[in-house]
C-alpha cells in the first residue's frame, strides 16, 4: 500500500470481506486468506479452502497508522478462476534424415496461452525422440529401428510453487525419411588482387539435413590457390598468400562442407579474380643541371584504389631514346616503394633540352595477364 502523506507509517492493515455475514458470497470470500505483508507492503491473497468457487470478491482495506488512527484504504478485488493455460508448439511436424542418425536434430519452441503466472517444467512421459530444456523441445532419431511416430504431449506447468499437468495435450509429429543430404551456396563479394583482405562470402543452404556448417576443406586442381573457413556456418573464401592469379583464368574448386557430423561434397565452383583499376597521381615536370651531383627524386602516389601498393617501377622503352641510354648507363633508375631515383651522371652526358619520362608501374600483388600503368613527365636538362 501507498500513503498519500510521506510523514505517517502505515502498522498494518486489515482487510474484511465486503460481502455480508450470512451470505452465500460471505461464505465463499471466507475461502480466501487475505493478508497484509509489512515487509514487503503488499497485500497478498491466497486460497484457504480449495472448494471455492469461480468468482471476484470484494475486501474493505482498513489501514492503521503508528498513532493508532485508522484510515479507509478503499477496495481489494480478488478474483479467482482455475482456467488453465494451454501449451502450443512451433512446429506440428519435424523431419529428421536416418543418414544423419545421431547427429541431426530439430529445436521446436514451447509456449504458454491463458493463464497468468505459469512456467512450463516439463512433460509428462516424453518418448526416447524428444527431449525438453529451457522451453525447447529437441527432436533426434533415438536408435537404428526408430520409424517416427505422433505423440500426444502434456506439459507440466508450475505456479506459485505448484505444479500441474495440462489435460489438453499437444501433438508432435516426427517423421524419419532416408535421403542423401546437400547443399546450395549463394555467393556474394568478389576477389580482388589488389586487396588481399577481399573475400568472396558463401551462403549455404541445405537439403535433407537440419543444421549448421562447421567446416569445409577445399578440393580440386586449383585448391591451393584459395583458403576457406566457416564462421558462423557462413564460408569465407579467400586468396592464399604468395599466389600469383590471372583475371582470364576460371579457376575451378570443389567445396566439401561439414555438418550433422557428415562431410558432404558440393558442386564444383567457378571462381574468377579481378584487378581494380589503379590511378597514379599526375607527375610534375622537372628540371635538372647538367652539373648537378644530387639524383633527381620524382615520387609516385597511388589515389585509388587504397588497397594497392606499389610494386615493379621500370623505365618504359617509349621514353626519349636518348635519356634513356644515358640513364641505363648511369647505372638505372633506383626504386624504393613509390620513389624513384635517377642517377645525376645521366644528365652530364645529356645534351641541354626536353625529354620525356614514360614509367611503367606494377602493383604489388598484380595479375600475371594486367599490364603496367603508365605515368609520364617532362625533364629539362640545362647547362
Amino acid at each position: 500500500m501507498i500513503l498519500s502523506q510521506g510523514n505517517v507509517s502505515l502498522t498494518d492493515v486489515e482487510l474484511t470481506p465486503a460481502a455480508r455475514e450470512g451470505t452465500a458470497a460471505r461464505a465463499e470470500s471466507d475461502k480466501l486468506n487475505v493478508y497484509y505483508d509489512a515487509d514487503s507492503g503488499e497485500i497478498v491473497a491466497e486460497i484457504a479452502d480449495s472448494g471455492i468457487k469461480n468468482g471476484t470478491y470484494s475486501f474493505a482495506c482498513t489501514g492503521i497508522l503508528e498513532s493508532g488512527t485508522e484510515i479507509s484504504g478503499g477496495t481489494v478485488r480478488v478474483t479467482v478462476s482455475n482456467t488453465l493455460p494451454r501449451a502450443r508448439l512451433s512446429a506440428a511436424m519435424v523431419r529428421l534424415n536416418r543418414q544423419l542418425a545421431g547427429e541431426e536434430s530439430i529445436a521446436v519452441k514451447v509456449t504458454l496461452t491463458g493463464g497468468d503466472g505459469y512456467a512450463i517444467e516439463g512433460f509428462e512421459e516424453l518418448p526416447d525422440c524428444l527431449d525438453y530444456a529451457d522451453g525447447i523441445l529437441t527432436a533426434t532419431i533415438p536408435n537404428a529401428d526408430f520409424t517416427g511416430g505422433s505423440y500426444v504431449l502434456n506439459a507440466i506447468v508450475s505456479r506459485n510453487g505448484e505444479t500441474a499437468t495440462l489435460p489438453a495435450g499437444v501433438i508432435l509429429r516426427v517423421q524419419v525419411y532416408d535421403r542423401a543430404p546437400s547443399f546450395r551456396l549463394t555467393a556474394k563479394g568478389k576477389l580482388d588482387v589488389l586487396n588481399p583482405a577481399s573475400e568472396i562470402v558463401y551462403t549455404p543452404r541445405l537439403t535433407n539435413a537440419q543444421g549448421t556448417v562447421t567446416d569445409i576443406r577445399l578440393e580440386g586442381a586449383d585448391a591451393e590457390l584459395f583458403a576457406a573457413e566457416v564462421v558462423d556456418g557462413v564460408v569465407h573464401l579467400t586468396m592464399a598468400k604468395g599466389c600469383t592469379y590471372s583475371t582470364r583464368t576460371t579457376y575451378k574448386v570443389t567445396p566439401v562442407l561439414t555438418f550433422c557430423g557428415q562431410e558432404v561434397t558440393g558442386s564444383t565452383l567457378s571462381i574468377r579474380v579481378t584487378q581494380s583499376t589503379v590511378r597514379l597521381a599526375k607527375l610534375s615536370n622537372r628540371t635538372v643541371y647538367q652539373s648537378q651531383t644530387a639524383p633527381l627524386v620524382q615520387v609516385l602516389s597511388i589515389t585509388s584504389p587504397a588497397t594497392a601498393e606499389f610494386g615493379e617501377i621500370t623505365l618504359n622503352s617509349r621514353s626519349t631514346a636518348a635519356l634513356r641510354n644515358a640513364v641505363e648507363a648511369a647505372g638505372g633508375i633506383e626504386v624504393s616503394g613509390g620513389i624513384v631515383r635517377f642517377p645525376a651522371k645521366a644528365f652530364a652526358s645529356l645534351k641541354p633540352g626536353r625529354y620525356t619520362v614514360i614509367l611503367d608501374v606494377t602493383p604489388e600483388n598484380a595479375a600475371a595477364d594486367a599490364k603496367p600503368i603508365q605515368t609520364r613527365f617532362t625533364l629539362t636538362v640545362q647547362k
